[in-house]
């Protein structure tokens, strides 16, 4: 009996040294404060991560939020960190063609922005730009984007050349490469475009300011980022264990969807009681003639390669 017990116990032990040995650590850097969204949907993740493991991935989460994203990049180079999360907007450099998530009016609605997420189109689109040594896992969407200013915008009147301002700070953000691409000249005589900014309802809401304003639902574009990897390690992780963290950053990116639009809900609904602030929804005629126009302005003003990509998504429909 005395014997068993023994090599029991040395079974048990030999058990667990080898599954020691083959727990694989996980660093992600959320790069984001701890008290925002993406904060809460990268701990869901950590804690999707290490149950469904059962343990052999443990995650060590980070929310460094202002490291450059040149220093995560480091960071994944060296093996110090697996997954990065930096925002849209801090990957331009890389890829410049990711602007196009953020485009105006690019998409019909948030459903379309998900299905080009979600498929081959998109994917294509966010890999051709990145370096070949990392690895998308997903895209998370954060916010939707609308316009403010002292009334309603409902109709577009001659968008085309006073949409954009040529400012950095607003709308022309979206341009690819260099300012001139996408980028028409401002005119004079646009006063009624002059005052419109590019606001999410969650920021407006924040921000108590005094003074008459009037935001239209316009939901024109969408902020987001990106789970990156790196792929040497990704290749060297089991498929098991591969198939674990694609599924698991599938329903954080869910979660991350139905947290977008319960944060502008919340907010929506904030606003509405504030005396000073008027809030318009965009109608869909309405809302089509604007994208009409947009797509119709990026059509004069951007080059051969920039229009394609524009055209496939714009006209991306998912094929049941």
């Amino acid at each position: 009996m005395q014997l068993k017990f023994i090599g029991l116990l040395c079974a048990l032990l030999l058990f667990a040294n080898i599954a020691g040995a083959n727990t694989i650590k996980i660093k992600i850097n959320a790069m984001a404060n701890p008290a925002s969204t993406k904060a809460l949907v990268t701990a869901y993740l950590t804690k999707l991560l290490e149950e469904r493991s059962h343990g052999r991935i443990q995650v060590e989460m980070t929310t460094h939020f202002n490291p450059t994203t040149q220093n995560v990049i480091q960071e994944l180079n060296r093996d110090t960190t697996q997954i990065v999360i930096p925002e849209i907007g801090d990957l331009l450099n890389e890829a410049p063609q990711l602007r196009l998530f953020e485009l105006p009016f690019l998409f019909r609605d948030r459903e379309h922005l998900h299905q080009v997420i979600d498929n081959h189109v998109g994917q294509t689109l966010i890999m051709d730009g990145l370096r070949q040594k990392l690895k998308i896992l997903g895209i998370w969407e954060k916010d939707a984007k609308h316009l403010q200013a002292e009334s309603a915008l409902l109709e577009p009147k001659s968008v085309s050349k006073k949409f954009y301002q040529g400012r950095k700070d607003q709308t022309s953000t979206v341009f690819f490469k260099t300012l001139s691409a996408c980028s028409p000249r401002p005119q004079a005589g646009s006063r009624e475009l002059k005052n419109w900014e590019e606001v999410t309802l969650s920021e407006v809401a924040k921000h108590k300011e005094s003074g008459h304003r009037h935001i239209t639902l316009t939901q024109h574009s969408f902020s987001g980022c990106i789970l990156l990897i790196d792929k040497y390690f990704w290749s060297s992780l089991p498929d098991d264990l591969k198939i674990i963290v694609a599924d698991a950053v599938k329903d954080a990116t869910t979660y991350s969807r139905e947290l977008a639009q319960q944060v502008d809900q919340e907010a929506l609904e904030q606003l509405q009681n504030q005396k000073n602030i008027q809030v318009s929804k965009m109608s869909q005629r309405h809302r089509q003639l604007w994208r009409n126009n947009m797509l119709k302005l990026y059509t004069e003003t951007c080059n051969g390669v920039e229009k394609k990509l524009i055209e496939q998504v714009a006209n991306y429909q998912t094929i049941n």
